[in-house]
């Protein structure tokens, strides 16, 4: 069984502290890379020192995650919803899908629609733009971003594979689809291993989601 290194935790909990806090970026995809190493060790897959899981499931996070979020119109990031700010980058796109169940079902009823493959046709090409836009967001900033502070190297903690290509059609609304067709992240094996084990302390209210709520609590 691999040993745990203490010091990779510490490394962790620096570049929390330390990294960028202008988006909510940062907190949405720790959260979700701990849950998914709790949650999918069973779609693991290792190569080498790191180990690989399907993109698609940090994106469903992030659906889950910030759904809310642009249903109530809070910002996530300084002003953001002030007229004529500049908005995180999927908003607008995202706001199509909220907007419409909120006559629909509100949340329950896109998730249940979400997971059975069922969205509705006029929403699933919407759904598929968001998802898209998701996925780049997660890859070209937060990702690349964190741990930067620490170690002066973009894409330090996660990484990804730039080979994967992301259909530019048509593809299946589901889980299924986004394990399928969005490529992996890696991280190494004592990152998985921090997530999977007592990650929760990251993910957790002290770490992650306080300073979330706290950053964003208001609109200004």
């Amino acid at each position: 069984m691999q040993s745990f290194d203490l010091q990779n935790f510490k490394t962790i909990n620096t570049i929390i502290e330390r990294d960028s806090k202008d988006t909510t970026y940062k907190y949405a995809l720790l959260r979700g890379a701990v849950e998914i190493s709790q949650e999918y060790q069973h779609l693991k897959h290792e190569n080498g020192d790191r180990v690989e899981f399907p993109l698609g499931l940090l994106v469903e996070k992030w659906l889950l995650y910030y759904y809310p979020f642009i249903e109530s119109d809070i910002a996530q990031k300084p002003r953001e919803c002030d007229k004529g700010a500049k908005q995180i980058s999927f908003r607008h796109t995202f706001r199509e899908i909220t907007d419409y169940y909120s006559s629909h079902g509100k949340f329950s009823e896109f998730y249940k629609d979400y997971t059975k493959g069922s969205i509705p046709p006029s929403l699933v090409p919407v759904f598929r733009r968001v998802v898209k836009e998701i996925r780049t967001t997660i890859t070209q900033y937060p990702m690349k971003h964190l741990g930067y502070s620490a170690t002066k190297r973009y894409y330090s903690v996660f990484d990804y594979d730039r080979d994967a290509v992301v259909p530019s059609g048509k593809f299946s609304v589901d889980r299924d689809a986004l394990i399928r067709h969005f490529g992996t992240y890696s991280l190494s094996r004592q990152y998985d291993l921090i997530f999977s084990l007592p990650g929760s302390f990251i993910a957790g209210e002290d770490v992650v989601l306080f300073p979330w709520a706290q950053i964003y609590k208001s609109r200004t």
